[in-house]
Parts: structure tokens; sequence; C-alpha cells
């Protein structure tokens, strides 16, 4: 009876020990929690190599422990070459491509990591010192930032399928000064001009072609200037593009210029195209979602030349106001065309005449109006009839039936 009692007290003794040890176990034990909320801050858009990069990090440590900075880059030099520290400034390296930026932080105890990836492209080249320049390697991305690219008199750009190129600014764009300027997208492999998605500098101007300036332009996406392709006594042979989303105009044709728009899809501009004194053919054409016409024609009635504008197998419908404006003593033949779902009279209208100064038809027939009833067509005219002032009136016999088939635009 004695044993079993001493092994029972034994027993009690070592289970009290027990408990107090892990008691005590509780008390001393350290769970860290590693910091986290990682942010990596820079203004990282547009970047060239050798351009300098401020960086800069944050992070949040749940326990308040001091938190080190360590920076890691994966092309390019760090200032200081360490990394160490909450700032740091990054080189960017020569050759374009996408580089890795790598931010740790720790509390002495446990590391958290984040990173990002930066796109860093080539400076678009000076073209004065090329008699031709031809860009071709789809892997490079161009930006052209801090004025305008020109191409002088007597050079030639040729821009090969697939090339990207950034404009950064609302001072740059691309002027083409009595040179050539070639671009030769595909159907798969567009040439794309336009801001970056990180961009928040404002429109860029555009290609600006000028000083008797030749443009051959094939399977391009154009978008985001305050004037997407603008001509001052030159010459536009542009097909099988998107232009879209510019401020003022998709394509804006001034001082005897020429130019032929087949197979193109331009829309969501201020006005989708633009001709004034100028010989233009517009072919196999959506001119759609535009804010003030899908197409404006204008020529002075004092004009020394007639000039030529022909309009022809196109899909000109849900433009805010006018499908195509005739101004001044512009007379445009319009012909196959669909010319639906525009704006509603009185403020908007399939044909819409303004400031209209001479006494002449303008030829519409053989086009379709989304209706068959004449009454209706004749509503979504405004000409002499509407408006006595003005002189000329649309002439829409013949009139279709359905919308004609067109050739797809852009391929």
């Amino acid at each position: 009876m004695q044993c079993k009692l001493f092994y029972c007290m034994k027993i009690a003794i070592l289970s009290t020990a027990v408990a107090i040890m892990s008691g005590c176990d509780d008390e001393l034990s350290f769970v860290n929690t590693p910091p986290g909320s990682i942010v990596i801050n820079g203004d990282i858009c547009d970047i060239c190599g050798g351009d300098w990069v401020s960086l800069s990090g944050e992070a949040e440590d749940p326990d308040g422990d001091q938190i080190s900075y360590e920076w890691a880059v994966s092309g390019g030099t760090l200032d200081p070459a360490d990394g160490k520290g909450q700032s740091v400034l990054w080189t960017a390296p020569a050759e374009a491509g996408y580089y890795k930026v790598k931010l740790t932080v720790t509390d002495g105890i446990d590391r958290k990591s984040s990173y990002i990836y930066v796109q860093v492209m080539s400076l678009f080249p000076d073209i004065a010192e090329y008699e031709t320049l031809t860009l071709d390697d789809p892997t490079v991305t161009y930006v052209i930032k801090g004025g305008m690219a020109e191409v002088p008199i007597h050079s030639e750009l040729r821009i090969g399928a697939g090339i990207k190129i950034y404009v950064s600014g609302s001072s740059s764009g691309l002027d083409v000064e009595g040179g050539a300027l070639i671009i030769e997208g595909e159907s798969g492999a567009k040439v794309t001009i336009g801001p970056s998605e990180c961009s928040a500098e404002g429109r860029w101007n555009g290609i600006s072609l000028g000083n008797s300036s030749v443009a051959e332009i094939t399977h391009m996406n154009l978008y985001s200037a305050k004037e997407g392709i603008s001509l001052d006594d030159a010459e536009l042979f542009i097909s099988n593009s998107n232009i879209f989303d510019n401020t003022k105009y998709g394509i804006n044709a001034n001082y005897t210029s020429k130019a032929e728009i087949t197979d193109c899809d331009i829309h969501d501009n201020g006005t989708g195209i633009n001709v004034s004194n100028s010989n233009v053919s517009v072919t196999a054409c959506i001119l759609r979602n535009n804010l003030y016409a899908g197409i404006a024609v204008d020529q002075d009635s004092g004009a020394v030349e007639e000039h030529n504008v022909e309009i022809t197998e196109c899909s000109i419908s849900g433009n805010e106001y006018d499908g195509i404006r005739v101004i001044s003593a512009a007379e445009p033949v319009i012909r196959q065309c669909a010319i639906y779902m525009n704006g509603m009279p009185p403020a908007g209208y399939a044909i819409r005449l303004l400031y209209y100064k001479i006494e002449t038809v303008i030829d519409a027939e053989y086009n379709y109006w989304g209706t068959t009833d004449e009454e209706e067509i004749a509503e979504l005219i405004y000409d002499h009839n509407d408006n006595p002032i003005l002189m000329g009136t649309v002439k829409f016999d013949n009139y279709l039936s359905s919308s004609p088939v067109m050739r797809g635009a852009v391929e």
C-alpha cells in the first residue's frame, strides 16, 4: 500500500512539473509576422536604354519592426551598387526588352519579395542620318519622345510588319516633310503607332505629311492622336488599316493633297475623314461612331481647280451627328454605300449640306439608307429642300433596297 501511495505521489509531482514547464513554454514562445504590403514606385513609363529611373519602395510590418530594403535588377545598374536602401537609382540597360525589378524587404527575421517587369524600348532613330532607314525587327519596340521625329526631303523611312512605335508626350509625332514613308504591315502583324498603355502625357501629334511627301501604308493601327494623319500638299495611299480614337480627325487631307483610302476601319474620332480642296477616293471603308461626321468634304467656292472626291462601297453608320457633311462648293460622288443609323434630324443627318454656295446637284444615287421609303430618305438629307439658303440639292434616286455587298474593311 505504501508503494502504491508513493507511486501515485510520483505521478502527481511529474504531472505538475510538466504542466509548469508547458506553461513556461507558452509564455516564452514568439511568432514573428513578416513584413508585407510591398509597393514598388517609380516613373517606369516609356523607358529607353540609358535612362535613369528613381525607384522607391514601401512596406508594412504588423509587429512594428524596422524594415530594411534591398533591390535587384535583371539588367542595367543600380546606385548604390549593392541595391540597399528604400530608394535607389536604376540606369536602364542599352538593349531593349523586358527587365525584372525585384524588391526584397526584411525585418531582421523574415524576408518577403515583390517584383515587376519593366519594358525598355529603343529611342526612335534620327532619320536625317540615313538616306533610307528600315525598321524590320518586330522584337524591338521604339519610342518617339521629346518632339517630332522628322523624315526630311530625299529620305525614306520603311517600317516592317509587327513593329510597335510608342509616342510619348503631346509635342511628339512623326513629321514627313518631302520624304517618303512606307509602312508594310501584314494581316497578322500590323504596324502599331500610338501612346503606350502607361503614358499619361496627353495626345500626340499624329503623322504629318507635307511638302510633296508620299506615304504608302498598309495594315497599320494608329490611335489616340490629336489628328491621326494630316496631309498638306502630300500624297497618301492607305489600305487595310485601323484609325481610331483621334481627337480631331482620323485622316485630314488639305491643300491639293491626294489620297486613296481603301479597306480601312475609321472609327471613334472627332471626324473620320476630312477633305478640303483635295482629290480623295474612299473605297470599301467602314466609317463608324465618329463624333461629328463619318466624312466631311469641303471645297472653296473660289478654288482655281475643281477637286474630285469619290465615296464608294462604304459603310457609314453610327456617327453621332452626320454620316457625310458637304460644305461650301464640294461635289462628292457617293455610290454603293450604306448610310444609316447616323444622328437623327434635326441633330444629325445621313447627308448634311453646310454653308453651301453653288447651285448644283450632289450625286448620291444607288445607296442604301436603312429604309426604302422615299419620304423617310428625304428626311435624312439636309439640303436646299430644307433650307432655301443652301443652294445645292442631293439626288438620291435609284436607292437600294438592302445594304450592298462590300469588300471587308481591314484584313
